[in-house]
């Protein structure tokens, strides 16, 4: 029963740390002379102390793994068709801190991870 009720507070402060910031992929674009934005919301999956956010666009794998106690963060923009091109950084992301940006200019392609604290 313990073992239940640590897994519960366990999950559920998990749960609020994944809370606690909001992450957008996006690519911007110029098309016919009109800048587009496609902005998708990154998908959060939290495991045990550990959020990763992620969203799989059709020309890019966009990723955040976040350590919800240390506050460090892996991020991450991968092209396909392979994946092993693209940007990565790393940081602390503290509380009352800024908010988190990685872009990657490729010419008129902008590809970007954009989070808000909430």
């Amino acid at each position: 029963m313990k073992l239940l009720i640590s897994l519960a507070v366990l999950l559920s402060v998990n749960v609020m740390a994944a809370d606690q910031i909001k992450c957008e992929a996006r690519h911007e674009y110029v098309e016919n002379g009109r800048l587009v934005i496609d902005a998708n919301p990154l998908e959060v999956d939290s495991q045990l102390g550990k959020t990763l956010y992620s969203f799989d666009g059709e020309k890019a794998y966009y990723s955040i793994n976040l350590d919800d106690k240390t506050g460090r963060y892996l991020i991450a923009i991968n092209f396909a068709p392979n994946y092993t091109r693209g940007s990565l950084s790393s940081g602390v992301l503290e509380a009352g801190g800024n908010n988190l940006t990685l872009s990657v200019v490729d010419g008129h392609d902008v590809h970007k991870i954009f989070c808000l604290r909430n």
